[in-house]
């Protein structure tokens, strides 16, 4: 036998929440964005590699290559857990590259080409597109 209090609780809804299908939509959403947020070995070296590569602040030449061999290393490691970071990984090497061959030219004093200049931009936008797809937005190349 029921009381007074018990008698006028009235239960909103009998069926399982589950079968209502919002709340199915609602559920499988959940678990998809769960899944998305989770990373993979490759992906966390990616990140790794983006951090090390969009670090501007060094003041010696030994700082700049320890962060260039972090970012290359990091890149491979990313490369070497999946594939599909292979080109994270060349397009490190290549930006590193292009900056080097400028500086190899500009440091004695001799001007290096617009095209030159422009392989750079491209590179190093490249680099960040693909940071970017690892989830790591670094911006904008910073002076």
């Amino acid at each position: 036998m029921l009381n007074a209090e018990q008698e006028r609780v009235v239960p909103v809804c009998r069926t399982p929440v589950l079968h209502a299908p919002s709340m199915r939509a609602a559920t499988l959403l959940a678990v998809v964005l769960a899944l998305a947020a989770c990373s993979t070995p490759g992906q966390d070296a990616a990140k790794e590699a983006c951090d090390a590569y969009a670090d501007t602040r060094v003041t010696t030449t030994a700082q700049g290559d320890d962060l260039r061999a972090r970012a290359q290393d990091a890149a491979d490691r990313a490369a070497d857990a999946d594939s599909s970071w292979a080109e994270l990984k060349h397009d490190i090497g290549d930006a590193y590259a292009r900056s080097e061959a400028m500086s190899s030219v500009h440091n004695p004093g001799d001007e290096f080409s617009t095209d030159d200049l422009d392989a750079y931009f491209t590179a190093d936008k490249r680099v960040r597109a693909d940071c970017a797809d690892a989830g790591n937005d670094i911006g904008p190349l910073q002076p």
